[in-house]
């Protein structure tokens, strides 16, 4: 079994009259055989009378059985021992860094957040944090952030593109904002002041498209729509497009008569592009 980008802030006791009052913790009680542990965290209080945890109360793992990249609150859950995991103050618990900055002791693998703070490098952004939701701790976007999708480019020019996106859910709170943010960087965010446009009436919107101008011609493009409610704003998958090169053609000026003996003729050619011509002249 498998535990995943998972979180608790719930009160755990062990009773005496269960298992003695023993194996409580934050997110597992007793880690047996081949149990994962993955990008998990606690907060909140565990007590008992023996094997107590702020992550984990006991284990005995086998296998590929392993808790990795998962921690605690030291202050809030009343315990500096887990059987498994690394204590963090609640400062730490409350700072991106200690999820995403593989200096972080603890840390093996970044945990996947918005916006890529530190080491993070996937694009999912299963993970956020804001000081006015979840008590300032992480918490998982699919609750509180809309759900996007980018719909995949199309009528592609030298200049423009027509892509858009589809709203999954509106999250927490009503949608205020959709739109798309594209740039030549394979990773388009908003946070990164690259170029966006905003739909009107993003409430009433499930879906839209709209037209991207201003391109350059020949130019490889990555483009993401997003969505934004009151707890914050979420990317969709980031789709690829190259934009098509102006077709063009090339004509030679008439050459000057010239007769045996003569100084060699100039040739001029020109593009309607308007780009230089570049050609070399051959006796072959």
């Amino acid at each position: 079994s498998r535990i995943e980008n998972a979180f608790s802030m719930a009160e755990v006791t062990a009773h005496t009259g269960t298992h003695g009052g023993q194996n409580a913790g934050g997110v597992v009680g007793f880690a047996s055989g081949a149990v994962q542990v993955n990008k998990t965290y606690n907060t909140g209080a565990v007590s008992g009378s023996s094997a107590i945890g702020g992550l984990v109360g006991s284990l005995n793992l086998t296998g590929s059985g392993a808790v990795t990249n998962s921690f605690w609150d030291t202050e809030s859950s009343g315990n500096t021992h887990s059987a498994a995991g690394t204590g963090k103050t609640t400062q730490q618990m409350q700072d991106a860094a200690t999820f995403t900055l593989l200096n972080t002791a603890g840390l093996e693998a970044p945990w996947d957040f918005l916006d890529n703070p530190h080491d993070d490098l996937a694009n999912d952004g299963v993970w956020h944090i804001d000081p006015q939701v979840n008590n300032g701790y992480p918490f998982l976007t699919w609750y509180y952030l809309p759900g996007i999708a980018t719909i995949p480019p199309s009528e592609i020019t030298p200049v423009s593109v027509t892509a858009g996106g589809e709203v999954a859910s509106s999250g927490a709170s009503p949608i205020t904002q959709l739109g798309l943010v594209w740039s030549t960087e394979e990773i388009p965010l908003l946070s990164e002041a690259h170029d966006f446009l905003v739909v009107d009436n993003p409430e009433d919107s499930l879906s839209f498209t709209a037209e991207i101008t201003g391109l350059n011609p020949g130019t490889t493009y990555y483009v993401r729509a997003f969505a934004a409610n009151s707890y914050g704003t979420r990317h969709g998958d980031i789709l690829q497009f190259d934009t098509e090169k102006y077709p063009q053609s090339i004509t030679f000026a008439a050459p000057e008569d010239a007769v045996y003996g003569d100084d060699p003729v100039a040739l001029v050619a020109t593009a309607d592009s308007g780009l230089p011509v570049t050609f070399e002249v051959s006796d072959s």
